[in-house]
């Protein structure tokens, strides 16, 4: 476990390289997420090796998904949600149950049996759907043209 100061430490490097990359690929005209993603690459074990992930960055890295599920909240406006709520359902739906039971039907007809093909379809199958919220915003962007 590394101590208090080894934890500011690597907290402080990754905000400074997240923000560092979000400059830059801002200036090539790139959004601030693939500067930020490359930041953590470089930062991380896969090369420099100077942060390492522990249960503290996980737990940060926990939170930082609430904060962004609660900024999509903010953005989603609920007059948009019923409109288009059940295409988004069906999206999501179908986005995992459609390649999940596609791979277990396959697998079984390849030999395996039953509870061996949905461990193999568990394999291969997203773990969440592709993107709803894409197809969404899409949705309300025809919509709008539509009114215009």
């Amino acid at each position: 476990m590394h101590g208090t100061a080894d934890i500011l430490l690597s907290l402080f490097a990754v905000f400074v390289a997240a923000r560092i990359g979000d400059e830059l690929a801002q200036r090539m005209h790139l959004p601030g997420v693939v500067g930020e993603i490359v930041a953590g690459a470089l930062l991380g074990p896969s090369l420099l090796n100077w942060v390492h992930p522990d249960v503290v960055l996980n737990a940060l890295a926990e939170i930082g998904v609430v904060f962004l599920l609660f900024a999509v909240g903010l953005e989603t406006r609920l007059a948009d949600l019923k409109r288009i709520g059940v295409t988004a359902l069906m999206v999501g739906t179908l986005g995992v149950i459609v390649p999940f039971g596609g791979a277990s039907l396959w697998a079984h007809l390849e030999g395996f049996a039953w509870n061996k093909s949905m461990f193999i379809a568990a394999a291969f199958a997203p773990p969440r759907p592709a993107s709803p919220r894409a197809c969404c915003r899409r949705c309300m962007r025809c919509s709008a043209a539509r009114r215009m």
